[in-house]
């Protein structure tokens, strides 16, 4: 019987853009600038770029997540800069909210967790190389109080579609692979994920190597599914 259902947080309860070069970063180029960075917004944000995609390649088949902390290492490394002299803290939270400030909840998603959370215990799996971005987003869009857990790739190790992220998340929920299913958008990060532990995983979108049962429009589609006779 299902007991617990397991929540992807990007593209599947929120919208966002997951590039990094089209959004301004003012604020990050200011605070970069007061410490000797003489490129202008654009190359300084298109360097950080450079440095993410190599991290991303690197970290793509060891699941292995980096932090804001590790790019912004060798960012200013790069820049000639030493990084002891910079809050990389400060510094993580101030490029990180200016790459989310258009994101936004899928509409009635607050309404869906509610109607949820009377029936079951619910829990997010999220990858992030920055934690306190999740936090901060949670409490804007009010979703916080809805999951007993929250598991961050940064703050576990391992990125999904990593398996022990996920059989943590379930120990910690103290579910079973039987007890659970997972909710996200992405083919190889959360369904595969999901599947290497044994966990059924609905995919939101259409998706060619998914089974239709298990293709959901939206998020919010998801209550007309018949979650309850999964296991």
């Amino acid at each position: 019987m299902i007991q617990g259902l397991l929540f992807d947080f990007f593209g599947t309860l929120v919208i966002y853009d997951e590039r990094r070069v089209h959004q301004r970063f003012p604020r990050t180029h200011q605070q970069l600038a007061d410490h000797g960075v003489r490129l202008d917004e654009q190359a300084l944000i298109r360097s950080i770029d450079q440095v993410f995609t190599r991290f991303e390649l690197d970290a793509r088949d060891s699941m292995l997540e980096f932090s804001m902390a590790d790019i912004f290492t060798v960012v200013l490394n790069n820049l000639e800069v030493d990084p002891l002299t910079v809050d990389l803290e400060q510094l993580a939270h101030c490029y990180t909210q200016e790459w989310s400030a258009d994101i936004k909840p899928i509409k009635h998603v607050q309404t869906l967790l509610r109607q949820l959370q009377r029936e079951y215990q619910l829990g997010l799996i999220t990858n992030t190389h920055f934690a306190p971005m999740i936090t901060r987003l949670l409490k804007k869009f009010e979703l916080e109080s809805y999951f007993s857990t929250v598991v961050t790739s940064v703050e576990h190790g391992n990125s999904k579609p990593h398996p022990a992220i996920f059989q943590y998340t379930l120990e910690t929920m103290a579910l079973n692979v039987s007890q659970a299913i997972y909710v996200g958008d992405s083919y190889r990060a959360d369904y595969l994920g999901a599947q290497g532990v044994g966990m059924n995983c609905f995919l939101v979108g259409k998706h060619a190597r998914v089974p239709d049962a298990y293709q959901i429009p939206t998020v919010v589609d998801l209550p007309r599914y018949q979650i309850s006779k999964m296991s």
